[in-house]
Parts: structure tokens; C-alpha cells; sequence
């Protein structure tokens, strides 16, 4: 199974990382469950029964699909089948809701079952899918858009589809609305040129853009009292109204802070109260547009109302790296302080970094929106940091309410009163690109810090930093590691392989003899034995028995696996690796590995980390944060080594 890129942010680390290979995986012992967090990450599209309105479906970025049955009070997971888990395009046949359509990146997804199932749609090219729209007097009748591939019709129920593109042709289709009074004329937003009409059903089209100043049109409504008047949401210049079905455009943004419009709702009962959500919020008008008020702050991506209950208000929040996502729901007509976070159980955060607290069952989660924290072992969670992509942390291990936050692009943020506040620390920080963060175990105010330009030290707990990174050829530093015996010795991960430091980073050395050539990702240390090493690269796990001299694979089992993240637990003998197939372990110092995977559906692992009670979690990349139950799938000692707290530091995934 393929899981999605983090997201599109994530993207570009990959991009700059390298590409991780994946390799097959069972499940060993040990079983993994779903610890949160819950309603952080971004809501991409909504669609509701119309026939049982408390029965919501919510389509996310990178974590498939969840329903609602309760009216948004609770939710579960509802991807089995999919392929890809960003659903930008939800569906319900009107006539049969149990059928729902779900557009992704991968194609057009189809289930019989209310979401039990999914299947890939036949007949329809495997790309992105952003809208799909059923003929409100004839749900046999199916419309289908890719911005790809342009848009598909089925006059059958899905059986079979027809291409119709005439005069479409390098258009970029977006987003498609029906007449609901006359089912043969369809209106069809374009991103690059704006809104075609047709009035035979898709046979042909004529533009229809007199009067629309910006022609990347992503969202349609039409008013279904006086379907001549119709709403062209676009991107980064707000919301244009034709009374004429499209003879003419006026802007209708007097009010409206936000340039960028995902969708419109229309009262059913008042065709003049209309919302729109925007990338400032969700907006209100009662007066058809020509003056909007704010109604909720946040970027919203998707905006639906209960058909039964017009007062009840769904919106689907959360953008990359700027704002946190989430689903939010109104029962008061979405009146300015209404809306409450209506996401308990949706979790499809990625988490891109953990680091554990000497505390028991404290844990902090960074992910693509900030810092989430659990000190119950995952039972809740509280957002300590709600905007930025934290990849990295670590936690001052005499001082626990100290901790640092690494981000890409900001530099680095620390809190000393355990995350109240959290003001940056950037002085001397010359490269904000933040991928690695380690503090000194014998004195905490020395943090290094691996960032895109090289290793940065601070000696006063961050009040400054200095470029340390003499005889560092290869700038781009993953991961940074201790020697917990002598803590002037560092090892840097970098896009060319390991460097070593014996003077506390004043300069480095090449220490990469063995190892592939490519970046190393992930860098543990056994503190039993200091001298053994392990190496995470796109080759799988290496192992130095002589402080980096010399390095062998340890990769029994995982060759064909990049290696993101380390954890070793010293009490039982296991050693732990995140892959993008999921987590292995390996009792006998990486000869060989065991799949552990139970409950965790191989999903890609992003970090790992043991808390203060051997617990084991994993951060995953769209689903949050899972926990290990039982702590370990083995009992044999590591080999040559000798009870010992176990190891802490662990690097994200790229």
C-alpha cells in the first residue's frame, strides 16, 4: 500500500532528501494503536446524507476518509481500499447515499457500502480527481473532473464514462455545477481560463467569462431559487456573481478579506444568505453577496450545511505550513462565535518528530502545524505551538519544562515553562532550515543544532549561536548524535555521510568508510558500548563497532529500506527502526529484522521514540501518532551489551 507524500510541504523535503524506498512487511509481535492527535490535521472536503443528515463524511489530507454518524460528535477512519489518502472530492448519490464517490490524487474512488469498501472507479485515468458532482434529477447521471484529464461523464451509475472535452482542451478544468432546473446545463471553472457553459449536457462549451477579471475559477454555486444566478469563487481574487447565467461577472467582495475561495453554501430557505470559505475564513452574507461579514477565522478548504437544517454548518480547515486544520461545526446559522472543533478521532496529522520527557507518559509530537502534547500517554493532547513544521525536538533532561523546537524555515523556538511560550531563539542562527536538534547530557545549555547549512552550537541554552562546521563538506545535516561518554564527540548524518567531531564540533572529520554513498537520515548510539553506532540510509540500517572507523550493513531483511529513525531499548535488547514500510526490530544488533506492524497497517514512520516507561511510539506520516503494546516484540540482550537506560534521541524522517 502506498501512502501519500506528508503533504505538499513535506514534498519539498523530499525532494530535497532523496526519494525513500519502501519494502513489504507482516506484522511481528507487538500491536500498535492510534494515540492522536486528534483535529489538527487539514479537512479537504465534506459531504453529508441527505437522507441522514447526522451521517458526515470527511475527506483529509494524507489520512483517507472519516464518518461521522453522530453530527461530527465523533469519528472514525473509513479508507479501507484507498490507495492514496488525500481526498480532495467527496460525492453522495443523492438517491442511494450509500454510494460515495471520493476524488484523489490517485483517481476516482467508489464505494457501495457508505465508505466500508473503496474501489478504484473503472474507465477513468488514474489522476486527480477534484470534483464530482451527481445530476440532482437523475443520480444515474455522474460528472467527474480532473484538472489533468479534464472532465468525465457516466449516463449509466459509474458503469462507463465518456470524455467530454470539446473546446476544454488545455483549460484545467476545476470544479462543476448543474442547473437544478434544467439538468442539461452544466458551468464548468477552469484555473486558467475562467467559466464554460454548456446547455447539451457536455457536448460542447462556450466561455462565458464578459465582466471576470481573474480566470482561475476553483469553486460554483448556483442558486437553486433562480438558478440564473451563480457564484464563481477564485484564486487570489475572491467572488464574482452572475444574475444572467454567465452573460456577465461583478466582483462580489465587499467585505470578504479572503482572496482565495474553495466553496459556497446557499440557504436553501433563503437563497439570499449565502457562506463562503475562503483562505481568511468562513463568510457570511444575507444579502446575496454584495456585503460579507466574517463568521469563522481560519483557512478553510471545504464549507456543507445539513439540507434538513440549514442552521448547522460544517467547515473543513488547515493549510500547509501556515494554520492548523480541523473540522469545525456551527448550529447557529454560523453566527461569529459559534463554532466549536467538531474533529474528535479524525488524526490524519503528520507527525514528523517526537522526543520524550523524563516524565512519565509525556510526550511531544511535532507535526506540520506545531507542537502537540501528551502526559497521559497519548489519552489527550493540548497544541502547545499551533502554527509552523516542527522537525525537530529535544527536551532538556535535567530542566523537563525546557525545550527546544527546530522548524523548516524558522529557525529555532524554545519554552522554559514546558510550553506556554515559546519564543524563537535565532541569534548567531544564520541557516533557519532546523532538521536536527541534540542537547548535551552533561551540560544542558550546550544544544547543537543540524540545519540545511551546517552544524550550529550554543553554549548559553540558545541565547546565541556559532557556525561550527569546519571540515563539514557536505552542509546538509539530518541527524547529529552524542557519545554519552564523552560528549566532545559528535557524529553528524549529512547528504554525504557521516562526520565525526572529538572537540565538541570544532571540527569534523569524514567517517563513512562502508557506508553507501547518499545521505544518512537517522544516527543512534549504543550508550553501553559508544563505540557502536548505527547509521539509517537509503540502503537500510549500517552498524560501526569502532566509533564511525568503519561501518558494515546491519540491513539482514532491509536492504531495499531507507532508514529514517532509531530507538533502542536497552532494558529489553531491542533495537528499532522507522521505515517507510513501517517499524522492524532486530534483538541481535541489526543481523536481522522482524516486521512490527500489527494495528499499524504499514504505514510510513516519520520518528520514533521511547518514553520514560520503555513505550515505544511512532510517528506517522497522515495518521498521527500510534503507541506500541507491548514495548517490545523481544527479550534477548543486544549483542555484547549490558543493561542501560535506553537510548532517547531519534531523528524524523526527510
Amino acid at each position: 500500500m502506498t501512502r501519500p507524500r506528508l503533504s505538499r510541504f513535506l514534498g519539498v523535503l523530499l525532494a530535497v532528501f532523496g526519494h525513500a524506498a519502501a519494502v513489504g512487511a507482516q506484522s511481528g509481535t507487538g500491536s500498535w494503536v492510534s494515540a492522536g492527535p486528534d483535529g489538527i490535521g487539514a479537512i479537504l472536503s465534506l459531504a453529508i446524507d441527505p437522507t441522514a443528515t447526522s451521517t458526515i463524511y470527511a475527506g483529509t489530507d494524507g489520512g483517507g476518509v472519516y464518518k461521522s454518524t453522530d453530527g461530527a460528535a465523533t469519528w472514525v477512519t473509513s479508507s479501507s481500499g484507498l490507495t492514496d489518502f488525500s481526498v480532495f472530492a467527496l460525492a453522495l448519490d443523492p438517491a442511494v447515499p450509500a454510494i460515495v464517490y471520493a476524488g484523489t490524487p490517485s483517481g476516482l474512488f467508489g464505494s457501495l457500502d457508505g465508505g466500508g469498501q473503496w474501489t478504484p472507479v473503472a474507465g477513468l485515468p488514474r489522476t486527480v480527481f477534484g470534483s464530482v458532482v451527481f445530476d440532482p434529477a437523475n443520480s444515474s447521471t455522474i460528472y467527474a473532473v480532473s484538472t489533468d484529464a479534464g472532465v468525465y461523464k457516466s449516463s449509466d451509475a459509474g458503469t462507463s464514462w465518456t470524455s467530454i472535452n470539446a473546446s476544454l482542451v488545455g483549460t484545467n478544468p476545476s470544479t462543476v455545477a448543474i442547473d437544478p432546473s434544467s439538468s442539461s446545463t452544466l458551468y464548468v471553472g477552469t484555473i486558467q481560463n475562467g467559466v464554460y457553459k454548456s446547455s447539451n449536457g457536455g457536448a460542447s462549451w462556450t466561455p462565458i467569462n464578459n465582466g471576470l477579471a481573474n480566470l482561475h475559477v476553483r469553486s460554483l454555486a448556483i442558486n437553486p431559487a433562480a438558478p440564473s444566478t451563480i457564484y464563481a469563487g477564485t484564486t487570489n481574487g475572491g467572488a464574482y456573481k452572475t444574475t444572467n447565467g454567465g452573460s456577465g461577472w461583478d466582483p462580489a467582495n465587499t467585505g470578504l478579506a479572503g482572496s482565495s475561495v474553495a466553496a459556497f453554501v446557499i440557504d436553501p430557505t433563503n437563497s439570499l444568505k449565502v457562506f463562503a470559505a475562503t483562505d481568511a475564513g468562513v463568510y457570511g452574507s444575507d444579502t446575496g453577496g454584495t456585503l460579507w461579514g466574517i463568521s469563522k477565522a481560519a483557512f478553510v478548504n471545504c464549507l456543507v450545511m445539513d439540507p434538513g437544517q440549514p442552521a448547522a454548518l460544517y467547515a473543513g480547515a488547515g493549510h500547509v505550513p501556515s494554520s492548523t486544520g480541523g473540522l469545525f461545526k456551527s448550529t447557529a446559522g454560523g453566527a461569529a462565535g459559534t463554532w466549536t472543533a467538531s474533529g474528535s478521532g479524525i488524526r490524519n496529522v503528520s507527525v514528523v518528530s517526537l522526543a520524550a520527557s523524563p516524565a512519565s507518559g509525556v510526550v511531544y509530537a511535532g507535526h506540520l502545524h506545531g507542537i502537540a502534547r501528551t502526559t497521559d500517554s497519548g489519552g489527550t493532547w493540548q497544541t502547545l505551538l499551533p502554527v509552523g513544521a516542527i522537525i525537530a525536538l529535544a527536551v532538556d533532561p535535567s530542566q523537563p519544562l525546557t525545550i527546544y523546537a527546530g522548524s523548516f524555515g524558522f529557525g529555532v523556538n524554545k519554552t522554559t515553562n514546558g510550553g506556554a511560550g515559546w519564543p524563537p531563539v535565532n541569534t548567531g542562527l544564520t541557516n533557519l532550515f532546523v532538521q536536527a536538534l541534540v542537547i548535551d547530557p552533561t551540560a544542558p545549555a550546550t544544544v547543537y543544532a543540524g540545519t540545511a547549512g551546517g552544524v550550529f552550537k550554543t553554549t548559553d541554552g540558545a541565547a546565541s549561536w556559532k557556525s561550527t562546521s569546519t571540515g563539514l563538506t557536505s552542509s546538509n545535516v539530518r541527524a547529529i548524535a552524542i557519545d554519552p561518554s564523552a560528549s566532545s564527540t559528535l557524529y553528524a548524518g549529512t547528504s554525504g555521510g557521516v562526520f565525526k567531531s572529538s572537540n565538541g564540533g570544532t571540527s569534523w572529520s569524514p567517517a563513512s568508510s562502508g557506508l553507501p554513498t547518499g545521505f544518512v537520515f537517522a544516527l543512534a548510539i549504543d550508550p553501553a558500548s559508544p563505540r557502536a553506532l548505527y547509521a539509517g540510509t537509503a540502503s537500510g540500517p549500517y552498524r560501526s563497532n569502532d566509533g564511525g572507523g568503519t561501518w558494515s550493513a546491519a540491513n539482514g531483511g532491509l536492504s531495499s529500506s531507507t532508514v529514517v529513525s532509531f530507538a533502542l531499548d536497552r532494558p529489553n535488547g531491542v533495537l528499532y527502526t522507522g521505515t517507510p514500510a513501517g517499524v522492524f526490530s532486530s534483538a541481535d544488533a541489526g543481523a536481522s529484522w522482524t516486521p512490527v506492524n500489527a494495528g499499524l497497517a504499514n504505514l510510513a514512520i516519520n520518528a520514533l521514540v521511547l518514553d520514560s516507561n520503555e513505550t515505544l511510539y511512532a510517528a506517522t506520516d497522515g495518521a498521527g501518532v500510534f503507541r506500541l503494546v507491548p514495548p517490545s516484540p523481544a527479550r534477548q540482550p543486544v549483542q555484547g551489551s549490558r543493561q542501560h537506560p535506553p537510548l532517547r534521541s531519534v531523528t524524523p524522517r526527510p
